[in-house]
């Protein structure tokens, strides 16, 4: 009950500010979307490779394979946010890339995660950076870390 009054309440204040038209705009645009992605993750599960296509992908040998460097700019980054794209990344069927991870957190969290994975797997490079630079900031300090084409 307290989700719906919540919800009323919300509502009823937008309505105030901007017009019930745009209410019903933003409630039919919420709703077209919600729609849209009902039935995202069968489709994701249908479109991604199953292990031996997986292992097919792995060895096919590039003439160009050049290096590429995801640049992952970090501030107090929840840990399983940090495990998952991690993960995603290190997944990857082209193997010949680098996580340049450069973390500007006042706290240990993203670096305790982050040196775990650089110990399994040297794609991984971790910079603690000395204060937080902003968003720009941080992500030049993983740009300088960066060894990819």
């Amino acid at each position: 009950m307290g989700k719906l009054t919540g919800l009323c309440g919300r509502g009823w204040r937008f309505m105030r500010q901007y017009g019930a038209v745009r209410l019903w705009r933003k409630v039919k645009e919420r709703r077209d979307r919600n729609r849209a992605e009902q039935n995202y993750e069968s489709w994701l599960q249908d479109c991604l490779p199953d292990e031996a296509e997986t292992r097919r992908q792995r060895a096919v040998v590039f003439p160009f394979a050049p290096l590429i460097s995801i640049l992952v700019p970090a501030y107090e980054t929840p840990e399983p946010f940090l495990r998952h794209m991690m993960d995603s990344v290190l997944a990857q069927s082209y193997g010949k890339l680098e996580l340049c991870i450069a973390d500007g957190s006042p706290s240990e969290k993203v670096r305790r995660v982050a040196e775990e994975y650089a110990c399994r797997d040297s794609r991984v490079r971790y910079q603690k950076l000395e204060q937080n630079l902003g968003i720009s900031g941080t992500t030049n300090a993983a740009l300088a870390m960066a060894r990819g084409e």
